[in-house]
């Protein structure tokens, strides 16, 4: 894989990651306002780049300027429309067969989470970089050219179910995605294709 590649999909891992540390911070039928509607939003505004409401769904505090600031860093890399445009996919995250069970002021999640197939994506993305790479020389020109393939591979790839499920905890009478370890590395794997897989 050449430099240039490396690059652009660094900073879709790195939005995987991002996306994973700010959703850190009996059986039972779905409530209405349950545990999966919390989920449920949370993604909504991710993907929508609403920052500010994403410390409504978590059980700890995010501050949303410092996850601009973080993304700010990336935008010679890639631009701010291609934040936009890899943040836009990487929330575009489908819930199947979701099933809450729910246990006082503690609650999980279990669902299918169809999200985007990055292996494959990266096993199709060196043949479509390699003519534009072999005839751009201005490096400018072609970091340009690499961010719109590979978001346009984004857009166009497949999903993928992945199984999973996310811990919540009540609090002040609602649910909030809560801090631990396992849903942070939850959402790592989902939100990167599975590449992230701590396993």
């Amino acid at each position: 894989m050449s430099k240039k590649l490396k690059r652009i999909f660094s900073v879709v891992l790195f939005s995987a990651l991002v996306l994973s540390l700010a959703a850190c911070g009996g059986k039972t039928p779905t409530e209405e306002n349950g545990p999966l509607k919390t989920l449920t939003a949370f993604f909504a505004d991710f993907k929508a780049g609403n920052y500010d409401n994403l410390s409504k769904h978590t059980e700890t505090k995010t501050n949303p300027q410092d996850i601009e600031k973080i993304f700010a860093s990336q935008e010679q890399v890639i631009g701010k429309e291609g934040i936009k445009e890899i943040l836009s996919v990487l929330g575009d995250v489908e819930i199947k067969e979701p099933k809450e069970e729910v246990n006082g002021d503690k609650a999980v999640v279990k669902a299918k989470f169809a999200i985007v197939d990055f292996k494959t994506l990266m096993n199709e993305a060196p043949a479509k970089m390699a003519e534009v790479m072999q005839n751009e020389k201005d490096p400018a020109a072609l970091q340009k050219k690499a961010a719109e393939i590979m978001i346009g591979l984004l857009k166009e790839a497949k999903k993928v179910d992945v199984d999973g499920q996310v811990d919540f905890v009540k609090v002040d009478g609602e649910w909030k995605i809560a801090e631990t370890a396992e849903n942070q590395s939850f959402f790592q794997n989902i939100m990167s294709g599975g590449l992230m897989n701590p396993q």
